[in-house]
């Protein structure tokens, strides 16, 4: 009986997981290249692993949050995966935001200034709570869903830095203190938030 309670346990949790994910396909060629121009810059860092992943969930809420609240797809896109560029870059104290912006205004050059300043204003604002455009307002949720429901759960147990009862406080208040702006981000909010307060406590014993 506990192996059958387990092996669903298990399962939902994956289901749970899956349904957070739907995955993305950029059949753009130029928007490919500046993604991988993302991932090379990511990756001379040390443990950029974890934050490339990451940046694919966060880009994945971006592209479903701007298609439901009609905003600029390719400025959303583009300001998730660069978001984070510098975020395990600790040469100095400036704000990781503020050298991924940078990295950003330098690799678009390429399009128009308001397209441009679109996606900069949205990397610079995606850690300070103060998101003025829609598609800043997108990028911050899409963020800061990646820290609840599943894929929260999953980030926090691969960093290993937790123990169960450190995990649990920490998705508590996640859970509780995070913001969100846009409606479609609530709505998928909720729906995470009462997997985790419904059905995790169990399967957090499992997965640790």
């Amino acid at each position: 009986m506990q192996n059958n309670i387990t092996e669903i346990s298990i399962s939902d949790f994956l289901n749970q997981l899956k349904s957070e994910n739907s995955g993305f396909e950029i059949s753009d060629e130029n928007m490919r290249r500046l993604m991988c121009e993302s991932l090379m810059e990511m990756s001379k860092f040390t443990n950029w692993n974890h934050l490339w992943n990451h940046t694919i969930r966060v880009t994945d809420n971006a592209i479903f949050l701007a298609e439901k609240e009609n905003a600029n797809k390719s400025a959303c896109f583009l300001s998730a995966i660069f978001h984070d560029v510098y975020k395990m870059d600790r040469s100095d104290e400036i704000g990781h935001e503020i050298k991924s912006a940078e990295f950003a205004y330098k690799i678009l050059s390429e399009f128009d200034n308001e397209f441009i300043s679109s996606v900069v204003n949205a990397i610079r604002s995606h850690t300070n709570g103060s998101p003025q455009t829609l598609e800043a307002k997108v990028l911050w949720d899409a963020d800061k869903l990646d820290k609840i429901g599943a894929c929260g759960i999953m980030r926090r147990i691969i960093s290993k830095e937790y123990t169960q009862k450190q995990l649990m406080r920490r998705l508590k208040s996640d859970m509780e203190s995070t913001i969100f702006y846009l409606n479609t981000s609530k709505e998928i909010a909720n729906l995470r938030k009462n997997y985790i307060e419904k059905d995790f406590k169990f399967t957090l014993c499992l997965l640790t």
